[in-house]
């Protein structure tokens, strides 16, 4: 089943994108930039293996918010086997906001109440790096209970969240940024589903100008799922069976706006699915 969905999807994209045909040699010989920006703990390391294989792509870290102000062109000009990368934040995003076609634009998203359970498990395995970096004991925090690491990041870390969630809202508006959601990368081994997978990995592909091949497809099927020093889990919909009414409503306060925003809801009436009301937490 999934070799015939790899054909079908690569056989008829070679008919809609020209990109996928054997004519190719103007778009191979274009020198365009690809640049790409997630919020924090949206799959960016999904992304970057994805760059990776499909495109033989590795990250570069934008340089410091100075230097890149005075000297952007220095940082975006072609780079030897490198894309230039950064989580959602100013000054980045100008590039993000404008219709230069210069440069591959890849803006990394993911539901926000999975991205708070994400971020737990990310202090706790991280905790003897990032000692200083939260307004309270890292140690404390790996002692408490889910429901109040839960609280703590809610309360904490929504404003770092905000940040990014708001500049990646305005990203988002720009027609020339492919919009990478996490749910629909990921694929059936993170909770996704095969065919929208993909059907992305290809349109992401068509995006840098690096088209798939079968065999190409099939590794990335295989390879994809589990990138990244700070992946632990990466399952879709975890925040169901983790959060609690109290998570629910607190999250609605801090991020509620922002998460419809970004099209993970229509509006805040959303609450815990009633099947999974009675379970204990899983993280």
């Amino acid at each position: 089943m999934r070799f015939f969905l790899i054909f079908i999807f690569s056989y008829c994209s070679c008919f809609a994108n020209p990109y996928l045909s054997n004519n190719r040699v103007e778009v191979e010989t274009q020198k365009k930039k690809v640049v790409c920006m997630t919020i924090v703990k949206s799959g960016t390391h999904l992304i970057f293996r994805f760059l990776g294989i499909a495109a033989g792509l590795g990250p570069s870290w934008f340089p410091s918010w100075g230097e890149f102000l005075f000297e952007p062109k220095r940082y975006l000009d072609p780079l030897n086997g490198l894309f230039v990368f950064a989580h959602c934040t100013p000054p980045y995003d100008e590039i993000f906001k404008t219709d230069k076609s210069e440069y591959y634009k890849i803006l990394g998203i993911r539901d926000l109440r999975d991205v708070i359970v994400s971020y737990v498990d990310w202090i706790k395995s991280m905790k003897e790096y990032y000692s200083n970096y939260f307004p309270f004991s890292i140690d404390d925090f790996c002692e408490q209970d889910l429901d109040s690491q839960l609280e703590n990041v809610l309360l904490y870390s929504s404003c770092e969240l905000k940040v990014q969630t708001k500049s990646a809202i305005e990203c988002m508006k720009n027609p020339t940024v492919f919009i990478c959601r996490y749910e629909d990368l990921v694929g059936p081994k993170g909770g996704g589903d095969l065919n929208r997978q993909i059907e992305t990995m290809i349109m992401l592909a068509d995006h840098v100008r690096s088209p798939l091949s079968q065999e190409k497809i099939t590794e990335l099927l295989d390879q994809l799922y589990g990138a990244g020093h700070t992946f632990r889990k990466g399952q879709v919909g975890r925040w169901r069976t983790a959060f609690k009414r109290s998570h629910v409503e607190l999250f609605k306060q801090v991020l509620g706006d922002e998460l419809i925003q970004l099209g993970y809801e229509e509006d805040n009436e959303w609450g815990i699915p009633e099947e999974h009301i009675q379970l204990e937490p899983q993280i």
